[in-house]
């Protein structure tokens, strides 16, 4: 992440090193200039018919956090950010298409790098428009509605002033997916692998190679 502090902590089932290289990567174009943000990595809390095989959240400001995720956070984290994603089998996922955008995913790395990207891209809207920095403290903003100021978030959809960023949202994590599997692809062409378990070899080495690459850096 650019510009930022970045703090991860691992709930799940997945391995440590390789969770933080793929959030570092969704993460990659997020620019914070100096603030705070923890992101917790957790499975998904049941596994039935209707329930989805990945989610995530994004808090911005402390005052908006649930209180038993605030007590996580540090004074200096003023932006949170919760991935869940469910186990291997659950992959790939039945694609569907919402805001013009294609789902995809068919492993569950892709899923942490584009959920992660995701809600990156509402903390970054946040940082940017949504809020504003008065005596320390982060005040959300508002806009016109029916004559009325009101808060940005207006019926569980978010915007900035009276457009939807969702979308937004959406094709940011379809590009950082894509970038993801162009380095996937590389790797596999590196590798020389292939037959069934070709993608698992790569999703294995992928994270571990951005992992040191971002440590060299």
């Amino acid at each position: 992440m650019k510009g930022g502090r970045l703090r991860i902590i691992n709930q799940g089932r997945y391995p440590e090193e390789e969770v933080r290289a793929l959030v570092g990567f969704g993460l990659d174009r997020i620019d914070l200039k100096g603030e705070g943000l923890l992101v917790i990595v957790k499975d998904t809390r049941r596994m039935r018919r209707r329930t989805p095989t990945y989610s995530g959240q994004a808090w911005s400001g402390r005052y908006n956090m649930p209180d038993g995720l605030k007590k996580l956070t540090t004074r200096r984290e003023h932006f949170l950010v919760v991935v869940r994603i469910g186990p291997p089998e659950v992959f790939p996922i039945k694609p569907y298409t919402r805001n013009g955008i294609l789902h995809d995913y068919r492993t569950w790395q892709e899923a942490l790098v584009g959920i992660t990207a995701h809600e990156g891209m509402h903390v970054q809207h946040g940082y940017d428009f949504a809020y504003e920095r008065k005596s320390g403290y982060r005040r959300p903003a508002t806009f016109e509605f029916d004559g009325k100021r009101v808060p940005f978030r207006q019926g569980g959809r978010v915007r900035v002033g009276n457009e939807r960023i969702e979308p937004k949202c959406e094709a940011f994590e379809r590009g950082m997916l894509e970038r993801f599997r162009k380095v996937s692809n590389t790797m596999c062409a590196t590798l020389s692998v292939c037959g069934t378990d070709q993608q698992e070899v790569v999703n294995a080495e992928v994270p571990m190679r951005l992992l040191r690459a971002q440590a060299q850096g």
